[in-house]
């Protein structure tokens, strides 16, 4: 396989930098790089490439639009394209979707992450030129199967009285007998020259069933040339009648080079199944009925469904519908009917239940195969595991909003939170209120028992703070050991002070970690919001302010802003 190109497009240099280097350093391949998305289209007109890193945000063509134009190219329609992206709406995700792009890394760009992500559409680059190499092959092979077979010569000879009178040219080409040699020849004598000696006995019994007027077809049989080379011949005979006498045909075609052609398309077979059974994925053909009746499913199955092939060809023991989710089942009917009604390929992600009950995300990738009349015969393609993939773009969409350490809801999602609990309280003419949170005494734990058991405070503080609200309320860690509490819809300031107590007895228990009994308290910060001009920076500062005066006022309290 040429060596792998990779096209990477971002205006921001350093990004582009970064990425390159990343993939340098984790395989070798050709790297081209471009900061103008223009000018990366207009190179994309003249050359090819197997992978796309492009930026989502950029100056006009933008990200998406950029994708839109590389994929109207038709030798990109199977280049797989990674988004590098800090937008976190779903609509730009889908619609990056619906463009092509098959996966998301958030930037800043993690080196790890981005490295699973490039391994991922590596190997799915890989896997289609593994195809499509598979595909050449079998091509090659039939055809040459299909010329052979359609220059296949045959030897014609008659004989009368046991005499050859007729052979043609290919008889001479084929044995090696000349003309005048062969007339001369009696149907025994031509025996004896050409039938291997292990073969005589059979040939004299062939003689004889022609000679009592027996007619046969097909017969095979070996012989030998003038160059003392065996060729296998198929043999076939009819009595005819010659000037009011008996005589015989015999056409015998020359299979030698059919048979050597057989020998290796067998082998080729087998290869190519070799092959097919030991991707890391699924081929296959079915029917396109309700049932995805199989028709042909290689051993891969086994490996992703933990059915065997046997089991679900022709739905022996279960269809392959069954094993779809079923409330992924009508998604995926619809998608494949669309594609193939426009007669195009199409490609899905989707869930299956495996024997043992496991759920898996597969990605399948098919086609339509129609007869000379446009109708639907099969569906044909290939199917493989994505679990891993779709778990780690989980954990990323995980680690975007919530803190890995306690579980709470990170910084990104705490502004998202107390935006959107800011705009209810404001459209519902009703209250909310932001605690900010500050634990006393943690530095000394941090400081003299290590991080180790400060990681351990955090957690129990964690726990603790998300006991003390409501489901609907947000518990938040913003820093080292600072907290928030967003606490929406509440009818008085009376509802935030009962809650920051709870917060101030429950932080006040003993902490009993790791035979360490450990005391901290926490200063407490209020703010309350109800329908005014503040944005989310100003309701912030000022229960910061608040959570300041507690501090400075003795701590382990919780006095509202009062400006």
């Amino acid at each position: 396989m040429q060596t792998m190109r990779i096209l990477i497009v971002d205006d921001n240099p350093f990004d582009l930098n970064y990425l390159t280097n990343i993939v340098r350093q984790s395989c070798e391949c050709d790297i081209v790089q471009f900061s103008s998305s223009s000018e990366a289209l207009k190179w994309c007109n003249e050359n090819n490439i197997d992978i796309l890193v492009v930026d989502c945000i950029m100056p006009s063509p933008n990200g998406i639009e950029f994708v839109y134009y590389f994929k109207q190219m038709k030798k990109n329609e199977l280049v797989p394209i990674i988004m590098a992206t800090m937008a976190e709406e779903r609509e730009v995700k889908y619609q990056a979707l619906q463009m092509g792009v098959n996966f998301f890394v958030p930037k800043p760009i993690d080196h790890i992450e981005f490295l699973v992500i490039l391994n991922n559409a590596i190997t799915m680059r890989n896997n289609y030129y593994a195809l499509k190499k598979r595909e050449q092959q079998l091509t090659k092979s039939e055809e040459k199967f299909r010329i052979l077979a359609e220059r296949l010569p045959s030897c014609v000879v008659i004989f009368k009285n046991l005499k050859v009178i007729y052979s043609n040219t290919a008889t001479q080409k084929i044995l090696g007998i000349d003309s005048d040699t062969l007339m001369s020849m009696s149907f025994k004598d031509l025996i004896k020259k050409t039938v291997p000696k292990r073969l005589y006995h059979k040939a004299i019994y062939l003689m004889r069933l022609i000679l009592d007027g027996i007619e046969f077809q097909s017969e095979e049989i070996e012989l030998i040339n003038a160059s003392n080379q065996i060729i296998t011949v198929v043999l076939s005979t009819s009595n005819i009648v010659i000037e009011d006498e008996k005589g015989t045909i015999c056409i015998a075609t020359d299979i030698t080079k059919q048979k050597e052609t057989e020998l290796r398309a067998i082998e080729s077979e087998r290869r190519l199944t070799t092959l097919i059974n030991n991707l890391h994925g699924i081929v296959f053909r079915c029917k396109n009925d309700k049932y995805w009746t199989m028709e042909y499913i290689s051993n891969g199955c086994k490996e992703i469904t933990e059915y065997t092939p046997e089991e679900i060809l022709n739905n022996n023991v279960v269809s392959y519908n069954d094993i779809i989710l079923e409330d992924d089942r009508d998604i995926v009917n619809a998608y494949v009917q669309r594609a193939i009604s426009q007669f195009e390929p199409y490609v899905i992600e989707y869930r299956i239940r495996t024997k043992s009950g496991k759920i898996r995300w597969v990605w399948e990738k098919g086609i339509g195969v129609y007869d000379k009349n446009k109708n639907l015969i099969a569906l044909e393609g290939y199917i493989t595991d994505i679990t891993d993939r779709k778990e780690a773009e989980y954990r990323l969409q995980y680690l975007a909003h919530y803190d890995p350490l306690t579980g709470l809801a990170n910084r990104t999602l705490f502004f998202d939170r107390l935006e959107h609990a800011m705009k209810l309280a404001k459209r519902g003419s009703y209250l909310m209120a932001l605690e900010y949170i500050d634990l006393d005494g943690f530095k000394f734990i941090n400081d003299t028992y290590g991080h180790d058991v400060g990681d351990e405070v955090l957690k129990e503080t964690a726990k603790r703070l998300s006991q003390c609200v409501r489901e609907s309320d947000t518990v938040a860690r913003i820093g080292g050991d600072e907290f928030t509490v967003i606490l929406s819809k509440i009818k008085s300031k009376k509802n935030a002070f009962i809650v920051a107590q709870k917060i101030i007895d429950k932080l006040s228990e003993p902490f009993n970690l790791k035979r360490l009994t450990l005391n901290i308290s926490a200063s407490i910060g209020i703010s309350i919001y109800f329908a005014g001009d503040d944005d989310t920076d100003s309701l912030i500062k000022k229960a910061d302010i608040a959570m300041y005066r507690a501090k400075q006022s003795g701590k382990n309290r919780y006095p509202l802003y009062i400006s």
